[in-house]
């Protein structure tokens, strides 16, 4: 469906460190809270969304079956979700997203929400990941998804626990705004799920829109 960079850029998209980032350290400043405390929160909310991550992808297609829900219209769904997900980070107030951070109170709680859920692991990507692990055959195909979801989880940690560092070198408004420029990408790779989607149930021939293109 995606090639490896493609799903980088998706993944990275989606469960980045930009937002969760901002979040954290508009907290932790509020609160005055130690780079001890701010390690720990972030250790919290990577593993937990870690493990809803891994529970997706592991149980991905028993849901699809359970529920009766065929891919295509799952692929269509989830491009719906990814879309509405882009157009509200393009159109994110800077200010505001900084505003609603400092309204968080800094406890153990918020690595849990909203850092874990649902800016690690939102509604979006755990659409992605069912429509990916229902359109796979076998483990191998997986394998590109499970080593991006680590990456960026991984990188998130590193972003997180030094958020109160990087505030000082990079304002929030900058950041959401990179998050803006990578959300652009993911408008775009929407609207290809989307066509995967309709291309399966032959609506469209994604083959005859490229030869036309």
């Amino acid at each position: 469906m995606f090639n490896p960079i493609e799903l980088f850029i998706l993944m990275w998209a989606v469960i980045g460190p930009l937002k969760p980032t901002v979040v954290l350290a508009s907290a932790a400043s509020n609160s005055g809270a130690s780079e001890a405390e701010v390690r720990k929160i972030a250790l919290k909310a990577v593993v937990t969304a870690a493990s809803i991550l891994g529970a997706f992808i592991v149980l991905g297609e028993f849901a699809l079956d359970m529920f009766k829900v065929s891919i295509p219209a799952f692929q269509i769904g989830g491009a719906l979700v990814l879309l509405v997900f882009a157009m509200q980070t393009i159109l994110e107030d800077p200010e505001r997203a900084k505003q609603e951070g400092r309204s968080i109170s800094l406890s153990p709680n918020i690595a849990i929400y909203p850092l874990a859920m649902p800016l690690m692991s939102s509604p979006a990507i755990l659409i992605l990941i069912i429509s990916l692990v229902g359109e796979s055959e076998g483990f191998l195909p997986l394998i590109p998804l499970i080593v991006s979801t680590t990456i960026i989880l991984v990188i998130d940690y590193l972003f997180m626990r030094n958020c109160l560092r990087i505030a000082k070198v990079l304002s929030p408004a900058v950041m959401l705004t990179l998050g803006k420029i990578i959300a652009i990408l993911l408008v775009g790779l929407a609207v290809e799920l989307m066509f995967v989607g309709l291309n399966s149930w032959g609506v469209v021939s994604i083959e005859g829109l490229k030869a036309t293109g």
